[in-house]
């Protein structure tokens, strides 16, 4: 059995370390160095060394438990998700919206190529990428679970194809530096153009830049309602504001918007029928998506996992990366240590302000 040995794992960089620390180190050395005997250099030395102390806790002393193996394929994956308002539509009766859907269909995603790295890219009113290509699946998940359709009041209508010129940029930047590694799309959407764009729209532009891909679609033909997404409007503000007008006439007491509650926002209405408005998939234009990429189509439910192209054969080689695990740390033992000293220089700076102001003056005859 190896003998237990305490490593370092700092808790920030070691430059900032450095730099957080030499202004109280070199503060502290010259009270100690200007200090006229060796009672009055007692308190900067217990000061000196709980800036020490701190210096060790912000290393971040450990035990290690192990070695565990990280797998890394040569592959970037760029996943395009629609996060218009039409995502929030609940097509299928349980209350899910098309996006609760597309963010479990990104765990298949991530699963089907582990290792690899992942680039998250989503559109509405304009397209942005969320996440860079980064090898963290965990961070690539995390992010994803608090996206959130656009803001309704500023939401200016959307085309499916928004993402076309950034999605081909970020494939020529990942071809440029990586030219042998394998490249994965997958797009993620209702079809659902709210926009009006002047001529034919097309995502031939990321065509040829990738090695497979696929375009999911998301909704039904029967279409679902949207709930707004206006966060800093509370909804429970609605019932207050609308039972204290005092405009309205007491024979008819006005009705609060039946779909909205204290704890969910109002359905978007449809100002032609005063009707809730109700979202369709265009399966259409994602099948001309599909074929601008050149990759295929498939129409998503909920119960059931999406089929995503193998590029197993394609690979190349997998990288075993052994990644060092934290049994223990310990950074929590020198920062007592160091609290504790800060506490008694507080303590005895505190107790001779106090005989300050208790001394009373000699009488001076």
């Amino acid at each position: 059995m190896e003998d237990a040995h305490v490593i370092f794992d700092p808790v920030i960089s070691i430059g900032w370390i450095v730099v957080l620390l030499i202004p109280p180190l070199v503060f502290t050395v010259w009270q100690i160095v200007r200090a006229g005997g060796m009672r009055s250099r007692i308190s900067p030395i217990r000061r000196l060394v709980a800036v020490l102390l701190l210096g060790v806790a912000a290393l971040g002393p450990a035990i290690p438990g192990g070695t565990t193996k990280e797998i890394r394929s040569d592959v970037d994956v760029f996943i395009v998700m629609d996060t218009t308002t039409s995502s929030n539509a609940e097509d299928y009766g349980d209350g899910r919206t098309r996006l609760d859907l597309m963010k479990q269909d990104l765990r298949s995603v991530v699963e089907q190529y582990g290792g690899a790295r992942y680039s998250l890219i989503t559109f509405d009113s304009a397209a942005q990428v969320r996440v860079p290509l980064i090898a963290d699946p965990d961070a690539l998940l995390s992010l994803a679970d608090t996206l959130q359709v656009e803001i309704t009041d500023y939401s200016q209508g959307s085309t499916p194809y928004q993402a076309n010129d950034l999605l081909a940029e970020r494939l020529q930047s990942s071809r440029k530096e990586h030219a042998s590694r394998v490249r994965v799309v997958v797009y993620m959407g209702d079809g659902e153009q709210t926009a009006t764009v002047d001529g034919a729209q097309s995502f031939s532009a990321a065509k040829g830049l990738f090695d497979a891909g696929a375009v999911l679609g998301y909704g039904t033909a029967q279409g679902g309602p949207m709930r707004e997404n206006n966060p800093e409007i509370f909804v429970d503000d609605q019932y207050d504001e609308l039972y204290s007008d005092p405009n309205a006439p007491p024979s008819t007491p006005p009705q609060p918007d039946p779909s909205a509650s204290p704890t969910e926002p109002p359905y978007l209405v449809d100002p032609t029928t005063g009707q809730p408005a109700i979202s369709k998939i265009d399966e259409t234009v994602l099948k001309k998506i599909a074929s601008d990429l050149g990759v295929g189509y498939q129409h998503r439910a909920p119960g059931s996992s999406p089929t995503l192209p193998d590029v197993g054969n394609r690979l190349g080689e997998q990288v075993e990366v052994k990644k060092l695990s934290i049994a223990e740390r310990l950074y929590w033992v020198p920062a007592i240590a160091a609290f504790l000293l800060l506490a008694w220089e507080l303590f005895i700076g505190w107790r001779q302000l106090s005989e300050l102001r208790t001394a009373k003056p000699k009488k001076v005859n």
